[in-house]
């Protein structure tokens, strides 16, 4: 059927993409009945380094079809695995991809002022790298437009620590002096 001659291409474009929305339709054709099918999809989740697919990675080394098998073994390389071990350099280096995306993710999010869902993708970029001084800053700044002031500060204290120069640029910012000021009311 036409959908099946597409899966595979589909797989293709999706690993090109790079997009981690990708990544659970990707898992899921890991299942799928074509052998070529469950190859492209290893092959694109290698692609978009994804920690999540580490798991049923691991798990698709161990189909019936020698080529998904190897797919599988070089995404697992290019997310950083090697046996049942993670090279660090490689996993650190999928780690700052995700902590990247989530943090362009954000920018989005608060570009319309969605503030929520905005602060929600910095505090993954955050948990994946406690060290990233810009998510630190645009949580800052997210949460004094949500009124949050407690955690506003919080991101700020920790961006002080992280770097000096970025929090001080933050604290010159009209509404984030407001907010350092006690104020109840902060716009960005």
């Amino acid at each position: 059927d036409e959908d099946e001659t597409l899966l595979p291409h589909m797989a293709q474009a999706l690993g090109k993409i790079g997009d981690a929305e990708a990544v659970e339709p990707l898992i899921a054709m890991l299942r799928h009945d074509h052998k070529h099918q469950r190859a492209r999809a290893a092959e694109a989740l290698g692609r978009i380094g994804d920690l999540r697919a580490v798991e049923p990675l691991v798990a698709a080394r161990n189909d019936v079809e020698a080529s998904v098998r190897k797919a599988a073994g070089r995404a697992l390389a290019e997310l950083g695995w090697e046996g049942e071990i993670a090279r660090p350099a490689a996993a650190e280096a999928a780690r700052q991809r995700q902590a990247e995306e989530h943090l362009r993710k954000g920018i989005n999010h608060s570009q319309k002022e969605h503030w929520r869902p905005a602060i929600e993708e910095f505090k993954k970029a955050v948990e994946l790298r406690p060290d990233f001084a810009k998510a630190h800053q645009l949580l800052a700044m997210a949460y004094g437009a949500v009124m949050d002031r407690k955690s506003a500060l919080k991101h700020y204290e920790t961006l002080k620590k992280l770097n000096p120069t970025m929090a001080k640029q933050l604290a010159n910012t009209p509404a984030f002096s407001l907010l350092l000021r006690g104020s109840t009311f902060i716009r960005m």
